[in-house]
Parts: C-alpha cells; structure tokens; sequence
C-alpha cells in the first residue's frame, strides 16, 4: 500500500466519525444546512492537506473544529470586506443599496443619536429597520451605527465610546440580533 492510500485511510478512519459534530458546529456559524455542508466540506478538504501537521494521539475533533472555525471567520472577514457601509448581516434586502444617498462623509463626525436624528438617513431607510432601531438599546444602536453606517472599524468604535474592543464586538453581535429579530417580527 502506498503511503499516500495509508495516510488517506487513516484520515478517514479517524476524521469521519466527526462529521456529525462538525456538521453541527457548521450549521451553529451559517444558519444553513446547505452553506453548512460547504463547510464541513471545506475543513475536511483542509484538513487532509494538513493531517501530515496533525499529531497523532492528540484531540482530532478539537483540531478539525478549529479549522472549521477559522474557515469561517476567514470567509467571514472577506464578506465584510465586500459589504457596502450600511448593510446588515442577513437583512441586506430590505433597503436595495442604489436606493441609498451617500451620507457617510457627513454621517461619520456625528454622534450616534445625532445620526438617527438625521432626516436625510431617516429617509433612507426601510420603515422595519428604523422601528428596529428605534427599539434597540442605546449602548447597541450607537456601537452598530458607529460600526455600519459611519464604517468605523472595531477599534475605532472602541476608541469614541471608551469602552474594550470586546465589549463593541459583543454588541455589534447583539446590535443585529436584535434587528433580525425585529425584523423577523415584521414579516
């Protein structure tokens, strides 16, 4: 038997059994069983380029799960890169992007609450996404608006409202929880 039939065999011995739980991890990051196969796909694709680097009798599981999640967030990293200032995870098709006027250069040396009192933005938004808004927390709504609409990077965020880097992660992440769930009411 070749090495290269002995290491494929082995991969497949060992890495298999985990599909399930990879399976899960993946569905847990996409919220899509299709997207989610694509990345358990993907990590099994990644990982037996790389089991050669894997050391054996170590937690194999722990290792394809972190592969699994740095594909992930890499993916993720690249999307942001390409999503245009103002558009929200999972709720891109509410207001179509031409539809919007450009009032970031004025928008981003406004404080949050000045922000949605401005009539110009006001107007470009979707009636769901303003009610949204006007729902949502203030500590929430100024670190989305700071991070979305001003394009203002984590740490930039981080900086004008003086808190952690951390804490602007955290309620970005609930900042548009909330308005999926608002906007999932509203349908």
């Amino acid at each position: 038997m070749k090495k290269s039939e002995s290491r494929r065999q082995s991969f497949e011995q060992q890495a298999l059994p985990h599909r399930q739980f990879l399976f899960g991890q993946a569905y847990y990051h996409t919220r899509n069983a299709s997207d989610a196969e694509d990345l358990v796909q993907e990590t099994f694709a990644r990982a037996f380029e790389r089991f050669h680097q894997y050391k054996q009798g170590t937690n194999l599981k722990a290792w394809l799960s972190r592969i699994m999640s740095n594909l992930f967030f890499s993916d993720c990293r690249r999307r942001k890169a390409r999503v245009q200032a103002g558009s929200i995870d999972g709720l891109e098709n509410i207001v179509p992007a031409a539809d919007l006027p450009d009032t970031r250069p004025q928008l981003e040396d406004m404080a949050p609450a000045e922000i949605l009192e401005d009539e110009r933005f006001l107007q470009s938004l979707d009636e769901r996404l303003k009610k949204g808004l006007e729902d949502m927390s203030l500590r929430y709504r100024d670190a989305f608006l700071l991070s979305t609409i001003c394009n203002m990077s984590c740490t930039e965020v981080a900086r004008k409202l003086k808190v952690p880097v951390g804490t602007v992660m955290s309620r970005l992440h609930r900042a548009k929880a909330a308005l999926r769930e608002s906007y999932l009411q509203s349908v």
